[in-house]
């Protein structure tokens, strides 16, 4: 069971699931629909749930929308906007089981050259790592930012 629900270092959500002859499923909430349960979607449960709870609008969520980038299809997991519609924060999520690597590095920052956040999140929800984008170069950062845009 630990496999299926792995605890994770988010608060765990009040999440609904569904049973089907094929798939557990899991209501999202911000997509309004049943989303197969998968270890990468466990993860981003927890982290859109998490960001609500830290004041982020769900408003300003977005959640598995697509972006073009060369002429591929790319679509990235978490994407909060600020008030005005522009991009904030960008998270990318990935099963408790991958370690996040320059791979995952690289993928976020395929997608925010589309996006244009000054914040990013690389989380399995073991460990999470973010960063704002500045003048000079990429820096860590210890704390969610405060959504206050």
């Amino acid at each position: 069971m630990e496999e299926l629900f792995p605890v994770l270092e988010f608060p765990r959500p009040a999440l609904q699931f569904q049973q089907t002859e094929q798939h557990l499923k899991v209501w999202d909430a911000f997509r309004k629909k049943w989303i197969v349960h998968t270890p990468e979607e466990w993860v981003r449960q927890h982290l859109l749930h998490f960001l609500v709870e830290q004041g982020y609008p769900a408003g300003c969520i977005q959640v598995e929308r697509m972006v073009n980038y060369n002429g591929l299809r790319k679509r990235f997991d978490i994407l909060v906007r600020d008030r005005n519609g522009n991009p904030w924060l960008l998270v990318e999520c990935k099963a408790p089981t991958i370690p996040i690597s320059l791979a995952e590095s690289f993928q976020i920052a395929t997608y925010n050259r589309i996006l244009g956040a000054p914040y990013l999140c690389l989380s399995n929800g073991k460990e999470t790592y973010m960063a704002i984008i500045t003048d000079t170069g990429i820096e860590k950062v210890n704390n969610w930012p405060v959504f206050n845009r």
